[in-house]
């Protein structure tokens, strides 16, 4: 195991949280984001987007996990968790490439799937759906 200085883990920590600021709540932006936003499909979730034009580059992103797949609350928020941590782990790819842009991203990821994945699974699966999102955001500015 490697130990790093807690100054060192700290800063690493800062770098790669996931804020309140960085969650959709707003009901007016979820509505116009369902409403007006754009699909698509990387198995299993469901990748709703919507790119508004602004000063300030900023992305925030709502996940949902539909009562209808999963009953039990303790499913849905242990996808919700490992959903969380692998869009942490990896929005800096995204964050880097829309710093320059001048427009925000509101994102709506809702999982699909019928059966409960592991974390293993669903990392390349989210990495897969920000590097579409680079890749569409570039076609469409």
């Amino acid at each position: 195991m490697i130990h790093l200085p807690l100054f060192l883990f700290l800063y690493i920590m800062s770098v790669v949280e996931f804020r309140k600021e960085e969650r959709l709540c707003s009901r007016t932006a979820i509505n116009e984001l369902f409403k007006s936003g754009k699909t698509f499909v990387v198995y299993p979730y469901k990748v709703v987007y919507l790119q508004t034009s602004s000063n300030k580059s900023s992305t925030k992103i709502l996940i949902t996990i539909p009562k209808r797949n999963f009953k039990k609350a303790a499913d849905r928020n242990r996808l919700k968790r490992r959903t969380k941590e692998a869009y942490r782990l990896n929005k800096q790819s995204l964050y880097s490439y829309l710093e320059s842009k001048p427009f925000s991203l509101t994102i709506g990821l809702i999982y699909i799937g019928s059966k409960e994945e592991e974390y293993n699974e669903l990392c390349p699966k989210i990495i897969l759906i920000l590097n579409r999102l680079k890749v569409v955001n570039e076609s469409i500015s």
